[in-house]
């Protein structure tokens, strides 16, 4: 009974019709938290992308420099077994 006299009254319908008003806001703020909240996870997302991006990156460098010293090394050892061979 209360909240039907509530409905009805002059108050509540210019809280609920008025444009600019106190609910038009709240809707406003609502689609706003909702957006905020969206672009907040994405950007989390994005950040994490770029995380395993630069960590790909660092690994790879690493990787070229191993394979770099392995040819090297190879290299070495063919000389070194090839000059001690053939003196004998």
């Amino acid at each position: 009974m209360l909240q039907s006299e509530i409905f009805e009254s002059s108050g509540y319908l210019k809280y609920v019709t008025q444009q600019n008003g106190s609910l038009d806001l709240l809707i406003q703020m609502a689609k706003l938290k909702a957006k905020s909240v969206t672009y907040a996870s994405n950007n989390q997302k994005i950040r994490k992308i770029l995380s395993i991006q630069r960590k790909r990156e660092v690994i790879m460098k690493t990787v070229d420099k191993l394979k770099d010293k392995i040819y090297r090394w190879r290299q070495f050892t063919r000389t070194t077994l090839t000059n001690k061979k053939g003196p004998s």
